[in-house]
C-alpha cells in the first residue's frame, strides 16, 4: 500500500522473485515431506548469525504443535535441533520451491523472503529484527497475509498459540490466494523496464533527440 509521503508518479511493477535454484536441498526438502508431511519453515535470514533464540523456540514450537521444521541457514544453530526428531536443519534452499509445500513460514521479514511467501500462498508469522521489517510486518498483517512478534516475546507459550491460529484460518483465507495470484501473474522486471523506456523516448521527444 503506498505511503502518503510517497511521490505522486510513483509506479509500483511488484517483486522482481529472483530466485536461485538447488537440486541437492530440494531432495532433501522432498524426503523430509515424504516422511513427516509439510513443515514448517524457520529461516534467520540472510547474514543473520545470531540465530539461538529463533532455533531453540522453534524447536519448541514444533514440538508442542507436532508438525515438523525444516530451519534454514544460521548454520551455527544447527547443534540446537540435534536430538529432534521433528526438526531439520539445512544451509539453504530456494523458496520458489519450497514454500508452496509448507504450511507457513517464520522469518525475520526481508523483502525478498516476504515475497516468495505471497507467491507461494502461505501464512507468515515475521519476526521483525531492523531496517523495513517491522514494516512489512505491518503491512503484512494488514493485508492479512499473518502476523508479527517482536523478537522479546517470541517464545513458544506465545508464538506456537499464534501459529496454530493462523494455520487453521489459512484453509479458508481468501487474502492468501488473491495475493498470491496477484504476485504470480505480474511481471516486474519486465514492466520496470517499460517504463524506463517510456520515460527515455518522452526525455527525448522533449529535447529533440538523445545526447
Amino acid at each position: 500500500m503506498p505511503a502518503k509521503d510517497w511521490p505522486e508518479n510513483l509506479k509500483l511493477v511488484g517483486f522482481p522473485l529472483q530466485n536461485r535454484a538447488n537440486i541437492n536441498s530440494r531432495a532433501e526438502l522432498d524426503a523430509l515431506i515424504e516422511k513427516q508431511g509439510a513443515p514448517l519453515i524457520f529461516t534467520s535470514g540472510t547474514g543473520v548469525k545470531d540465530v539461538a533464540e529463533l532455533f531453540a523456540e522453534g524447536r519448541k514450537i514444533c514440538e508442542q504443535l507436532r508438525v515438523p521444521g525444516l530451519f534454514v541457514g544460521g548454520a551455527s544453530g544447527a547443534e540446537l535441533l540435534q536430538g529432534s526428531s521433528l526438526c531439520t536443519h539445512i544451509d539453504y534452499i530456494d523458496f520458489e520451491y519450497a514454500l508452496p509445500k509448507a504450511l507457513a513460514i517464520i522469518h525475520h521479514g526481508g523483502i525478498g523472503t516476504t515475497a516468495q511467501a505471497i507467491k507461494a500462498g502461505i501464512p507468515q508469522l515475521i519476526r521483525p529484527l531492523k531496517y523495513d521489517q517491522p514494516d512489512n510486518a505491518n503491512r503484512l498483517y494488514k493485508l492479512g497475509l499473518g502476523t508479527y512478534v517482536m523478537p522479546e516475546r517470541f517464545k513458544v507459550e506465545v508464538v506456537a498459540p499464534m501459529i496454530g491460529n493462523m494455520l487453521q484460518k489459512a484453509k479458508s483465507s481468501k487474502a492468501l490466494k488473491h495475493y498470491a495470484a496477484d504476485v504470480s501473474s505480474s511481471s516486474a522486471i519486465v514492466d520496470a523496464c517499460d517504463l524506463i523506456e517510456q520515460e527515455f523516448k518522452k526525455l527525448g521527444n522533449s529535447t529533440g533527440g538523445y545526447n
